[in-house]
């Protein structure tokens, strides 16, 4: 699977609006003529809604051209097919290696169910989007499988189907090296997707609106992009000090996996840093679009981005009233490493944890000195590159907002 992850720390690349109208041509194919029509309707909505404000040929986003560039990377092919439950046979669920998990595996069959025309595999949530949405009998099928049966789930999903033959569903595939993966499976056939072309063109084009509107610029700070899924942190260029020698950089962070159910989310964060340490944090959403919604409706919901410079004052206020690089008080440390010591939140495992309680001591043999700003620092970096890196920079923004501090 390819995967395309970058911090950008001297983005270079303005896209060109030509790039950016280019993203709407790499879609998702699909297989089912009258899905094809709803996906072209869907993109010609985009165009003649969603539109540059300025006559500029090049974004006021810096890095835009990297990201556009390192997104084309992705090559693998993507395909949708909506398919009626009778085609699918043969199914089973073979280990992947001596100590490894299972995956689902089944034929598509022909309409006529005479020929085999696809023979998947599942990848990332594609075998629990087959089990729980479609048989809803997920759960029952890991405790199957640990009992080393994956012949009884099988042969009950064949019954099933048995019973709703003409039940259709979107299946979503990617091809690579050669063999087709089964991604993600979609409940409702007419359902509006937006795929990461669709989020990427409707999230630069309404970031450069918003730039040119408030005669703001802004640039590609980071960026995660795989075949499924993107994430990308977009700040102001316009820093701004907030004690002697810190600094608060403001922006969005935008979600989308066309994986699941749920929504694009564009998300407030901001940086705080010296020329030493900084941390990330994570805020509230400045506006979520639903997969499925209108374009209409969608076009209204971009407006939010307006909001970005009052959320940009607030945080400046709040993180100034805060004063980062104030020792904290005994109590304040010693009230933050209880909260995440005592955590039941799966992301904090106990490597992590174990982490903890040794900056904990390490800060102790200091006498309890040290200050928010290398705390958090601290806390960021040891949860980098893990899944908790996320919860941590939402529990940033809490702590900065807590009365605590005052």
């Amino acid at each position: 699977m390819s995967i395309v992850e970058k911090h950008v720390s001297l983005p270079q690349k303005y896209a060109s609006k030509g790039e950016v109208n280019g993203l709407l041509d790499s879609n998702v194919v699909q297989n089912d003529k009258e899905a094809k029509k709803n996906q072209e309707r869907m993109i010609s909505d985009i165009r003649e809604l969603i539109k540059f404000r300025d006559a500029n040929n090049n974004l006021l986003i810096k890095g835009s051209g990297d990201l556009i560039s390192s997104f084309n990377e992705i090559d693998n092919e993507k395909f949708d097919q909506i398919t009626k439950l009778r085609r699918i046979k043969k199914i089973s669920f073979p280990k992947l290696g001596p100590n490894g998990g299972r995956e689902i595996q089944y034929a598509v069959m022909s309409d006529n169910e005479q020929e085999i025309v696809l023979l998947p595999q599942s990848i990332y949530n594609g075998q629990h989007d087959f089990l729980a949405k479609i048989f809803k009998i997920d759960t029952f099928a890991k405790f199957v499988f640990d009992l080393n049966d994956s012949d009884m789930i099988a042969e009950n999903i064949s019954k099933v189907i048995d019973m709703i033959p003409e039940q259709k569903y979107r299946f979503r595939y990617i091809r690579s090296d050669g063999k087709d993966k089964l991604r993600a499976v979609v409940t409702d056939e007419r359902y509006k997707i937006y795929d990461n072309n669709m989020v990427l063109y409707l999230a630069l084009v309404s970031l450069n609106n918003y730039c040119s509107k408030m005669s703001e610029s802004f640039y590609i700070d980071e960026f995660f992009i795989s075949d499924s899924k993107i994430k990308i942190r977009v700040l102001s260029s316009d820093d701004i000090e907030i004690a002697s020698g810190v600094r608060i950089e403001t922006g969005i962070e935008i979600y989308n996996s066309e994986l699941a159910d749920g929504a694009v989310k564009f998300v407030f964060t901001y940086k705080v840093h010296n020329a030493n340490n900084g941390f990330t944090v994570l805020s509230d959403d400045v506006l979520k679009i639903e997969h499925g919604w209108t374009m209409d409706k969608i076009k209204v919901e971009l407006e939010n981005l307006n909001r970005l410079a009052d959320y940009s004052r607030d945080i400046v206020s709040a993180i100034k009233s805060v004063n980062v690089t104030k020792n904290m008080s005994e109590e304040q440390i010693f009230d933050i490493f209880d909260k995440l010591l005592k955590s039941k939140k799966k992301v904090l495992t106990d490597d992590i944890k174990k982490e903890f309680s040794e900056l904990k001591e390490e800060i102790q043999v200091r006498d309890n000195t040290i200050n928010i700003l290398d705390l958090f620092s601290k806390l960021d970096e040891i949860t980098k590159k893990t899944d908790a890196q996320l919860y941590m920079r939402f529990m940033f923004d809490k702590y900065i907002h807590s009365k605590k501090w005052n």
